[in-house]
Protein backbone atom coordinates (compact mmCIF):
# COMPACT_ATOMS: atom_id res chain seq x y z
CA UNK A 1 0.00 0.00 0.00
CA UNK A 2 1.31 3.19 -1.56
CA UNK A 3 -0.82 6.37 0.08
CA UNK A 4 -4.05 5.60 2.66
CA UNK A 5 -5.86 9.30 2.97
CA UNK A 6 -7.96 10.16 5.66
CA UNK A 7 -10.67 12.52 6.08
CA UNK A 8 -9.46 16.16 6.50
CA UNK A 9 -11.83 18.81 6.80
CA UNK A 10 -9.32 20.95 4.73
CA UNK A 11 -8.21 18.28 2.14
CA UNK A 12 -11.42 16.66 1.33
CA UNK A 13 -12.80 19.69 0.34
CA UNK A 14 -10.24 19.78 -2.59
CA UNK A 15 -12.25 18.55 -6.02
CA UNK A 16 -10.47 19.99 -9.06
CA UNK A 17 -7.90 18.19 -10.95
CA UNK A 18 -6.73 20.92 -13.25
CA UNK A 19 -7.54 24.75 -12.82
CA UNK A 20 -8.46 26.46 -16.04
CA UNK A 21 -8.14 29.85 -17.27
CA UNK A 22 -10.98 30.01 -19.96
CA UNK A 23 -13.49 27.47 -19.86
CA UNK A 24 -16.59 26.06 -21.98
CA UNK A 25 -19.38 24.34 -21.00
CA UNK A 26 -21.35 22.11 -23.02
CA UNK A 27 -24.86 19.93 -22.09
CA UNK A 28 -27.32 20.19 -19.23
CA UNK A 29 -28.79 23.11 -17.59
CA UNK A 30 -26.32 22.80 -14.68
CA UNK A 31 -23.44 23.46 -16.86
CA UNK A 32 -24.99 26.63 -18.07
CA UNK A 33 -25.86 28.11 -14.45
CA UNK A 34 -22.19 27.13 -13.23
CA UNK A 35 -20.94 29.30 -16.46
CA UNK A 36 -22.92 32.13 -15.34
CA UNK A 37 -21.68 31.55 -11.62
CA UNK A 38 -18.20 31.13 -12.52
CA UNK A 39 -18.12 34.01 -14.37
CA UNK A 40 -19.80 36.32 -11.91
CA UNK A 41 -18.37 35.48 -8.51
CA UNK A 42 -14.86 36.06 -10.62
CA UNK A 43 -16.13 38.90 -11.55
CA UNK A 44 -15.37 37.64 -15.12
CA UNK A 45 -11.62 37.40 -14.23
CA UNK A 46 -11.74 33.62 -15.13
CA UNK A 47 -13.39 33.28 -18.76
CA UNK A 48 -16.26 31.26 -19.42
CA UNK A 49 -18.73 30.02 -22.70
CA UNK A 50 -21.93 28.33 -22.44
CA UNK A 51 -23.18 29.11 -26.12
CA UNK A 52 -26.18 27.44 -26.51
CA UNK A 53 -28.99 25.59 -24.41
CA UNK A 54 -29.42 22.35 -23.29
CA UNK A 55 -28.50 19.03 -24.98
CA UNK A 56 -29.43 16.07 -23.32
CA UNK A 57 -27.52 13.12 -24.07
CA UNK A 58 -24.14 12.40 -25.25
CA UNK A 59 -25.46 11.17 -28.99
CA UNK A 60 -27.18 13.96 -29.59
CA UNK A 61 -23.83 16.23 -28.45
CA UNK A 62 -22.10 14.58 -31.01
CA UNK A 63 -24.29 14.57 -33.44
CA UNK A 64 -24.40 18.39 -33.29
CA UNK A 65 -20.40 18.57 -32.79
CA UNK A 66 -19.89 16.79 -35.83
CA UNK A 67 -22.16 19.00 -37.91
CA UNK A 68 -20.47 22.06 -36.81
CA UNK A 69 -16.94 20.67 -36.93
CA UNK A 70 -17.50 19.44 -41.04
CA UNK A 71 -20.01 22.05 -41.55
CA UNK A 72 -23.32 19.78 -42.45
CA UNK A 73 -26.48 21.20 -42.61
CA UNK A 74 -28.46 21.07 -39.49
CA UNK A 75 -31.97 18.63 -39.51
CA UNK A 76 -35.22 20.62 -39.36
CA UNK A 77 -38.15 19.28 -38.82
CA UNK A 78 -41.63 20.94 -38.84
CA UNK A 79 -44.26 20.98 -35.93
CA UNK A 80 -47.37 20.11 -38.18
CA UNK A 81 -49.64 21.07 -35.14
CA UNK A 82 -47.80 24.21 -34.11
CA UNK A 83 -47.24 24.74 -37.72
CA UNK A 84 -43.14 26.11 -36.65
CA UNK A 85 -40.06 24.57 -37.89
CA UNK A 86 -37.31 23.31 -34.94
CA UNK A 87 -33.87 21.99 -35.04
CA UNK A 88 -33.88 18.35 -34.59
CA UNK A 89 -31.44 18.77 -31.98
CA UNK A 90 -31.61 22.31 -30.79
CA UNK A 91 -35.74 21.89 -29.96
CA UNK A 92 -35.20 25.42 -28.61
CA UNK A 93 -34.25 26.84 -31.94
CA UNK A 94 -37.90 27.20 -33.84
CA UNK A 95 -40.02 29.64 -35.46
CA UNK A 96 -42.76 30.06 -38.68
CA UNK A 97 -39.50 30.98 -40.72
CA UNK A 98 -37.43 27.88 -41.97
CA UNK A 99 -35.25 30.72 -42.94
CA UNK A 100 -34.67 32.04 -39.37
CA UNK A 101 -33.70 28.68 -38.04
CA UNK A 102 -31.47 28.04 -40.46
CA UNK A 103 -29.52 31.66 -39.44
CA UNK A 104 -29.96 30.60 -36.01
CA UNK A 105 -28.69 27.67 -36.68
CA UNK A 106 -25.41 29.14 -37.79
CA UNK A 107 -25.13 32.07 -35.73
CA UNK A 108 -24.62 29.10 -32.72
CA UNK A 109 -22.14 27.08 -34.75
CA UNK A 110 -19.88 30.11 -34.92
CA UNK A 111 -20.31 31.13 -31.42
CA UNK A 112 -19.70 26.93 -30.55
CA UNK A 113 -16.64 26.82 -32.50
CA UNK A 114 -15.24 29.96 -31.10
CA UNK A 115 -16.02 29.26 -27.31
CA UNK A 116 -14.27 25.52 -28.31
CA UNK A 117 -11.18 27.43 -29.88
CA UNK A 118 -10.54 30.08 -27.07
CA UNK A 119 -11.43 27.88 -23.89
CA UNK A 120 -8.11 25.87 -22.39
CA UNK A 121 -10.77 23.34 -21.04
CA UNK A 122 -13.89 21.85 -21.95
CA UNK A 123 -16.64 20.54 -19.70
CA UNK A 124 -19.15 18.00 -21.82
CA UNK A 125 -21.94 17.24 -18.86
CA UNK A 126 -23.35 13.82 -20.93
CA UNK A 127 -26.67 14.24 -19.09
CA UNK A 128 -29.06 11.24 -19.10
CA UNK A 129 -28.30 7.53 -20.54
CA UNK A 130 -31.87 6.52 -21.17
CA UNK A 131 -33.27 8.46 -24.01
CA UNK A 132 -35.76 8.22 -27.27
CA UNK A 133 -35.49 7.88 -30.77
CA UNK A 134 -38.01 8.20 -33.97
CA UNK A 135 -37.57 6.65 -37.40
CA UNK A 136 -33.69 5.86 -36.01
CA UNK A 137 -32.86 9.38 -34.83
CA UNK A 138 -31.81 9.77 -31.85
CA UNK A 139 -34.29 12.84 -29.87
CA UNK A 140 -32.58 15.23 -27.53
CA UNK A 141 -35.60 15.05 -25.81
CA UNK A 142 -38.95 13.28 -25.33
CA UNK A 143 -41.66 15.57 -27.00
CA UNK A 144 -44.54 16.46 -24.31
CA UNK A 145 -47.06 15.93 -26.78
CA UNK A 146 -45.67 12.83 -28.04
CA UNK A 147 -45.43 10.52 -25.02
CA UNK A 148 -47.58 7.64 -26.27
CA UNK A 149 -46.29 7.80 -29.90
CA UNK A 150 -45.58 3.89 -30.79
CA UNK A 151 -43.25 5.48 -33.23
CA UNK A 152 -41.02 6.95 -30.87
CA UNK A 153 -38.59 4.18 -29.30
CA UNK A 154 -36.81 3.82 -26.10
CA UNK A 155 -32.93 3.39 -25.58
CA UNK A 156 -30.84 2.66 -23.10
CA UNK A 157 -27.20 3.35 -23.07
CA UNK A 158 -24.14 0.91 -21.29
CA UNK A 159 -20.87 2.49 -19.96
CA UNK A 160 -19.33 1.24 -23.84
CA UNK A 161 -21.95 3.01 -25.25
CA UNK A 162 -21.05 6.36 -23.26
CA UNK A 163 -17.61 5.32 -23.35
CA UNK A 164 -17.39 5.04 -27.05
CA UNK A 165 -19.65 8.42 -27.43
CA UNK A 166 -17.65 10.23 -25.57
CA UNK A 167 -14.17 9.09 -27.23
CA UNK A 168 -15.98 10.40 -30.61
CA UNK A 169 -16.44 13.97 -28.42
CA UNK A 170 -13.24 13.88 -28.24
CA UNK A 171 -12.26 13.44 -31.36
CA UNK A 172 -14.46 15.69 -33.02
CA UNK A 173 -13.50 18.64 -30.87
CA UNK A 174 -10.11 18.03 -30.95
CA UNK A 175 -10.37 19.08 -34.65
CA UNK A 176 -11.77 22.17 -33.85
CA UNK A 177 -8.71 22.86 -31.01
CA UNK A 178 -6.33 20.06 -30.79
CA UNK A 179 -4.90 22.00 -27.52
CA UNK A 180 -7.77 21.96 -25.85
CA UNK A 181 -8.51 19.93 -22.17
CA UNK A 182 -11.81 18.19 -21.85
CA UNK A 183 -13.30 16.57 -18.99
CA UNK A 184 -17.05 14.86 -18.49
CA UNK A 185 -19.50 15.58 -15.85
CA UNK A 186 -22.77 14.35 -14.39
CA UNK A 187 -25.16 16.41 -13.66
CA UNK A 188 -26.97 16.77 -10.38
CA UNK A 189 -30.12 16.76 -11.29
CA UNK A 190 -33.20 14.23 -10.28
CA UNK A 191 -34.46 12.62 -14.08
CA UNK A 192 -37.77 13.76 -15.04
CA UNK A 193 -38.98 10.46 -17.26
CA UNK A 194 -38.10 7.44 -17.21
CA UNK A 195 -39.63 4.10 -19.22
CA UNK A 196 -37.23 1.94 -17.40
CA UNK A 197 -37.37 2.86 -13.48
CA UNK A 198 -40.81 3.80 -11.69
CA UNK A 199 -38.46 5.22 -9.04
CA UNK A 200 -36.68 8.72 -10.56
CA UNK A 201 -34.36 8.48 -7.54
CA UNK A 202 -33.33 5.28 -8.88
CA UNK A 203 -33.67 6.12 -12.44
CA UNK A 204 -30.96 8.81 -11.47
CA UNK A 205 -28.65 6.94 -9.51
CA UNK A 206 -28.73 4.49 -12.16
CA UNK A 207 -27.77 7.06 -14.36
CA UNK A 208 -24.53 8.31 -12.40
CA UNK A 209 -23.78 4.86 -12.08
CA UNK A 210 -23.49 4.07 -15.98
CA UNK A 211 -21.84 7.37 -16.73
CA UNK A 212 -19.71 7.68 -14.00
CA UNK A 213 -18.00 3.68 -14.96
CA UNK A 214 -17.57 5.38 -18.57
CA UNK A 215 -15.84 8.45 -17.70
CA UNK A 216 -12.80 6.44 -15.10
CA UNK A 217 -12.76 3.65 -18.05
CA UNK A 218 -11.15 6.97 -19.88
CA UNK A 219 -9.25 8.15 -16.57
CA UNK A 220 -9.89 10.14 -13.46
CA UNK A 221 -8.26 13.32 -15.03
CA UNK A 222 -11.33 13.16 -17.62
CA UNK A 223 -13.83 13.75 -15.15
CA UNK A 224 -14.99 16.89 -13.85
CA UNK A 225 -16.55 16.31 -10.32
CA UNK A 226 -20.19 18.23 -11.02
CA UNK A 227 -22.22 15.69 -9.30
CA UNK A 228 -20.07 15.71 -5.89
CA UNK A 229 -19.61 19.34 -5.40
CA UNK A 230 -23.82 19.64 -5.99
CA UNK A 231 -23.83 16.43 -3.46
CA UNK A 232 -21.35 18.45 -1.14
CA UNK A 233 -23.30 21.54 -0.95
CA UNK A 234 -27.00 19.90 -0.94
CA UNK A 235 -26.23 18.86 2.30
CA UNK A 236 -25.30 21.91 3.69
CA UNK A 237 -28.15 24.15 1.97
CA UNK A 238 -31.00 24.63 3.35
CA UNK A 239 -33.11 25.66 0.36
CA UNK A 240 -30.91 23.28 -2.11
CA UNK A 241 -33.69 22.92 -5.22
CA UNK A 242 -36.24 25.05 -6.90
CA UNK A 243 -39.85 24.47 -7.16
CA UNK A 244 -40.16 21.25 -9.28
CA UNK A 245 -37.76 20.17 -6.43
CA UNK A 246 -35.20 18.95 -9.53
CA UNK A 247 -33.37 21.49 -10.35
CA UNK A 248 -30.85 23.31 -8.09
CA UNK A 249 -31.83 26.80 -6.57
CA UNK A 250 -30.14 30.03 -7.26
CA UNK A 251 -28.29 29.56 -3.66
CA UNK A 252 -26.91 25.97 -4.60
CA UNK A 253 -25.70 26.96 -7.80
CA UNK A 254 -24.39 30.11 -6.09
CA UNK A 255 -22.14 27.82 -3.09
CA UNK A 256 -21.20 25.38 -5.94
CA UNK A 257 -19.81 28.32 -8.30
CA UNK A 258 -17.87 29.93 -5.34
CA UNK A 259 -16.42 26.99 -4.65
CA UNK A 260 -15.10 26.62 -7.92
CA UNK A 261 -13.63 29.81 -8.14
CA UNK A 262 -12.30 29.56 -4.75
CA UNK A 263 -9.74 26.71 -6.09
CA UNK A 264 -8.90 28.24 -8.94
CA UNK A 265 -8.20 31.57 -6.64
CA UNK A 266 -9.29 32.65 -3.77
CA UNK A 267 -8.56 36.13 -4.33
CA UNK A 268 -11.08 36.33 -7.23
CA UNK A 269 -13.78 36.23 -4.82
CA UNK A 270 -12.87 39.61 -3.39
CA UNK A 271 -14.17 41.51 -6.20
CA UNK A 272 -17.69 40.54 -6.86
CA UNK A 273 -20.42 42.68 -8.98
CA UNK A 274 -22.61 45.02 -7.26
CA UNK A 275 -25.63 43.61 -9.19
CA UNK A 276 -27.22 40.45 -7.87
CA UNK A 277 -27.02 36.86 -9.25
CA UNK A 278 -29.60 35.21 -10.81
CA UNK A 279 -30.16 32.38 -13.09
CA UNK A 280 -33.51 30.62 -14.50
CA UNK A 281 -36.42 29.99 -12.09
CA UNK A 282 -38.64 27.16 -12.86
CA UNK A 283 -41.84 26.30 -11.56
CA UNK A 284 -43.38 23.48 -10.23
CA UNK A 285 -43.36 20.84 -14.06
CA UNK A 286 -39.93 22.60 -14.93
CA UNK A 287 -40.97 25.17 -16.69
CA UNK A 288 -39.17 28.26 -17.44
CA UNK A 289 -41.14 31.14 -15.18
CA UNK A 290 -38.32 34.52 -14.86
CA UNK A 291 -35.74 34.36 -12.93
CA UNK A 292 -34.54 33.36 -9.04
CA UNK A 293 -32.52 35.48 -7.27
CA UNK A 294 -29.59 35.50 -4.86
Amino acid sequence: MDNLHFYSSKKSTKFLTYLPKTTCFLGACTAQNLALGIDYFSNSQIKTFSPYDTVFNAPSLLKDLEIIAFELNHHISIDTKQKVFYDEVRFWNRSESFKKVINENLQIDTCVKRAITESDLLIVSLGSVEMWSKSKHVMNRLPKNQFFNPEIKNVYLSSDDILNFSKEIMRIVHLINPDIKIQFSIPYVLLKTSEKFQNLHLATTENYRIIKDAIMELGYDYYFPEYELFKYYVEKNNHPFQEDGRHPSVKLIADVSKHIVKEINKDYLLDTPHKPFAINKVDSRGKINGKEYL
